[in-house]
């Protein structure tokens, strides 16, 4: 039962992510999202971000993510990989897209830095390219993309799988271990 709920937190982030990322891209026509159901006031498992005892559940930390002042936000859309920024700033930015996109294995197959200047309370399109020509003969079910809109010490990276996670080719893990006195 327990890795049910933890695995339904993940994806209520993933849905969070999702929705919120579709409403903020769509400004002007969809200027926000309400939230349903903040905090629990007993133990159980629903839509809430936050537990009965005010522990973060997976969403809250989707959730401080997508709703910066600036955000990036990658879709496919059709056979495209889309990134998007978003700002709710009331004065322009510059900063830089980051890209990458890396096998399940770790080598990197694309990188790529755009520098983007967007202007007060706005959404655009940084980056749309087609997956066949970043991605090449390469098994899209075993790549994602990495994406940042600016460097930080303490934001990870966004990742957004490229293909279908079930179909991945996962490597074998290795482990090792010693034991010390």
């Amino acid at each position: 039962m327990t890795d049910w709920v933890y695995l339904s937190q993940l994806v209520q982030a993933d849905a969070y992510y999702h929705a919120v990322a579709a409403h903020r891209t769509n400004k002007p026509f969809c200027m926000g999202t309400l939230f349903w159901q903040f905090n629990d006031c007993y133990p159980s498992a629903s839509w809430s971000v936050l537990n009965y005892n005010h522990s973060s559940k997976a969403a809250a930390y989707t959730i401080q993510k997508v709703f910066k002042p600036v955000q990036a936000f990658a879709r496919i859309r059709g056979d495209s990989l889309s990134i998007t920024v978003v700002s709710d700033l009331l004065k322009p930015v510059t900063n830089e897209l980051i890209i990458k996109i890396i096998t399940i294995d770790g080598n990197v197959l694309f990188q790529k830095t755009i520098a983007a200047e967007l202007g007060a309370n706005s959404v655009q399109v940084i980056f749309n390219e087609p997956l066949n020509r970043l991605c090449g003969s390469n098994n899209r079910d075993n790549l994602y993309v990495q994406y940042s809109f600016g460097k930080t010490k303490t934001d990870l990276p966004f990742v957004l799988l490229l293909g279908d996670i079930k179909k991945a080719t996962l490597p074998r893990p290795t482990f090792e271990a010693k034991l010390t006195q």
